[in-house]
């Protein structure tokens, strides 16, 4: 940048040759600006942008600086706040920090001063404390420091810490943060006496000793539902030959071969239970092919069993089954599913 010489230039147009003024363009000749903001000078006061600048007051002490909406200053003890709006009145708070250099944050409306953990509100004036305010009557809780991550810090009493930090553990290892930045505080509780310790001790163990009768009370309850579900009762025999008996053992075998022997002594007691109330056939063979009864019976599997070889445990349980033992309590129809007695995979009801 060429800046002409008033003195020898006459007012000429060679004058305007000299000065070009202001080019914005992408290319400026000599002796023109290509870019030229809020810059000013005596030579040429037609492009001074800035207003000349004055003193506005005297800080004394001066320990901080912020502006948000207005000019906030901390001088020794005093906060004077200073509104953008010439109409509205400043704020003075006399003795409301501590006298010390000062770190000023600015959050909505509100500017943070630390360390003494105040916030001064722009919008009312007022100065409050940093911290959190709980109460409930009859109910306590406890607040712990931890770090921007929530990390929480233990104070370890048993380091020795310099004057003005406080010892604190972190990942096993101590460490020291600057007391200005933390609040410790002294946690007591209400004081009981002996009588009502002990008082308090005989209601737990009574309270813990009415838990375990009612628990038992519940468990007892269950194994009796239970044992009554697989209650075996002895009935009369039904008259049945040989074939009768390998019939029942094969319709056992096909419905519960794969069952327990309680399960397939169930079975073998459904049929006889049939055979005995007059509801159904009254012969073991008249029941096992009635129409839509038994699966085995219609799709052939009986037909196949009986040719082939039926398992002992199917047997015997046939041959207790028509001796009139019952271990179903009655029961005239059984499945995979459902609600009823449970005996082994399968419901009885």
């Amino acid at each position: 940048m060429v800046l002409a010489d008033r003195i020898r230039l006459a007012n000429t147009r060679q004058l305007l040759r000299a000065f070009g003024g202001l080019n914005e363009t992408y290319g400026c000749s000599e002796a023109e600006y290509s870019a030229g903001v809020n810059f000013s000078t005596r030579d040429f006061p037609a492009l001074s942008t800035r207003t000349p600048r004055r003193r506005l007051r005297a800080l004394t002490g001066l320990n901080g600086m912020y502006h948000l909406n207005g000019l906030l200053t901390v001088c020794g003890r005093d906060i004077t706040y200073t509104p953008d709006d010439a109409a509205a009145p400043a704020v003075t708070k006399p003795d409301a920090v501590t006298d010390g250099r000062k770190a000023l944050v600015g959050i909505g409306t509100k500017i943070l001063i630390f360390p003494d953990k105040l916030a001064f509100d722009t919008a009312d004036g007022s100065v409050t404390a940093l911290g959190a305010l709980w109460t409930a009557a009859g109910k306590s809780v406890t607040f712990a420091p931890c770090d921007a991550a929530g990390k929480t810090y233990q104070v370890d009493r048993a380091a020795q810490a310099p004057d003005g930090w406080i010892a604190v553990v972190s990942d096993s290892q101590t460490g020291y943060i600057a007391a200005d930045y933390a609040t410790r505080s002294l946690n007591t509780r209400v004081g009981i006496t002996i009588e009502e310790e002990q008082a308090q001790i005989a209601a737990q163990k009574e309270a813990e000793r009415k838990a375990a009768e009612e628990k038992a009370a519940k468990e007892a309850a269950k194994a009796a539902k239970e044992s009554k579900k697989t209650e075996t009762t002895q009935g009369e025999a039904v008259s049945a030959g040989a074939d009768d008996l390998t019939l029942l053992a094969a319709i056992i075998e096909c419905e519960a071969g794969g069952e327990s022997y309680e399960c397939q002594l169930a079975v073998g007691a459904v049929v006889i239970n049939r055979v005995k109330s007059g509801s159904y056939p009254n012969s073991i063979s008249g029941v096992i092919y009635q129409k839509g009864q038994f699966g085995p019976a219609s799709s052939g599997k009986l037909a196949r069993k009986l040719s082939g070889r039926i398992s002992s445990s199917c047997y015997s349980a046939a041959q207790e089954a028509m001796s009139g033992v019952d271990n179903t309590g009655g029961c005239t129809s059984f499945n995979d599913h459902g609600s009823g007695i449970s005996i082994g995979n399968m419901k009885f009801r």
